[in-house]
C-alpha cells in the first residue's frame, strides 16, 4: 500500500502541473481572443474552443486532486482505489476496449481521408497524416509492451 500512496502523489504532482498549464492556457486564449478584430470569427471560435477544452481538462485536474487526496487521507477509499486499479477484469476490458477503439478510429480516419480527398486536398493531407500517426504510434507501443511485457 505504501507505493500505491507514492504513486497517487505522484498522480497530485502531475496533476497541480497540469492544472497551472491549463489555467495558463486558459488566460492566453481569453487575451489573445480579446485582440481579435471583429472580423475574427473563425479565430474567435478556435480560441474560445481550446480555452473550452482546457476548462474541461482543469476541472479534471481538480477532481483527480481532491479524490486522491481525499484517498491519501482515508484508508478505507485508499484500500477500494487500489482494489478498482489491480482489478483483473477491469483491465481486461480496458485492453480489449482501447484495441477495438484503435482499429475502429484507425479504419475512420483512412475512410474520411479517401472521401475527403473527392473535396479537399487539405482535409485529405491532414486526415492521411492523423492516421498515420496513429498507426505509427500503435506499432511503437506495442513494440514497447512486448518487449516489456
Amino acid at each position: 500500500m505504501k507505493e500505491y500512496r507514492k504513486k497517487l502523489r505522484r498522480q497530485i504532482k502531475g496533476m497541480v502541473l497540469f492544472l497551472v498549464v491549463s489555467v495558463a492556457v486558459i488566460v492566453i486564449c481569453g487575451v489573445s481572443a480579446s485582440k481579435l478584430d471583429d472580423n475574427a470569427h473563425a479565430a474567435s471560435f478556435v480560441r474560445g474552443f481550446q480555452a473550452g477544452i482546457f476548462l474541461v481538462w482543469a476541472g479534471a485536474s481538480v477532481y483527480g486532486i481532491v479524490s486522491n487526496v481525499r484517498a491519501l487521507k482515508d484508508e478505507r477509499k485508499l484500500r477500494q482505489r487500489y482494489i478498482e486499479a489491480h482489478d483483473e477484469r477491469a483491465a481486461a476490458i480496458q485492453r480489449e476496449s482501447g484495441r477495438t477503439a484503435y482499429v475502429v478510429g484507425l479504419g475512420g480516419l483512412v475512410t474520411a481521408g479517401v472521401a475527403a480527398g473527392y473535396f479537399n486536398i487539405t482535409v485529405f493531407a491532414t486526415l492521411v497524416a492523423a492516421a498515420f500517426f496513429l498507426a505509427v504510434t500503435g506499432a511503437v507501443t506495442y513494440r514497447y509492451f512486448s518487449g516489456k511485457m
